[in-house]
């Protein structure tokens, strides 16, 4: 995919099932996706062709904070899992689109909660073959993990751990 912009971090999911080609990536540089609204921001793009054409940017849930660190998998329905640091502080969102792009579930923060730190960085997104059990991991000085065994409409506590 090429862009005429600083787009940085890059992550990609393939659909098994269809010639759909996912890619996020963080954009440093160019329109911003609402008035007030910072750089960087996370962009959604969609290849219907294994590549060889790409549907239009789009910005994802927009939060007017800075966005970086995006993450993409495909459950086997197709619906599309993306977690991405939406500021440091509070930290991790995730979201999900069962159609695959065009709308997206409100995103969810993992960071603020009873027992979960203030602050996150550098997710890590894994989900089951059909998308039911969602993991997500993350930094805070330690190594934090939640799990989501509803496709991710809930998560339960984070927990920490040494490595």
């Amino acid at each position: 995919v090429w862009s005429t912009f600083d787009d940085w971090e890059p992550a990609i999911a393939a659909d098994p099932s269809t010639s759909d080609i996912y890619q996020m990536t963080t954009r440093y540089d160019g329109p911003k996706p609402c008035n007030g609204c910072p750089l960087p921001a996370m962009i959604f793009r969609r290849s219907r062709d294994g590549g060889a054409t790409w549907d239009p940017d789009q910005f994802m849930p927009v939060t007017k904070k800075k966005q970086n660190d995006p993450q993409i998998e495909v459950g086997a329905d197709g619906s599309l899992y993306v977690v991405w640091i939406d500021g440091y502080d509070p930290g991790v969102r995730f979201t999900r689109s069962t159609n695959p792009g065009p709308s997206w579930s409100t995103p969810l923060l993992f960071t603020g909660r009873k027992k979960t730190p203030a602050w996150s960085d550098k997710p890590v997104l894994a989900i089951s073959k059909s998308g039911q059990h969602v993991y997500i991991g993350f930094n805070a000085s330690d190594a934090w993990v939640t799990a989501s065994h509803n496709f991710g409409a809930s998560f339960g506590n984070s927990f920490a751990g040494s490595i």
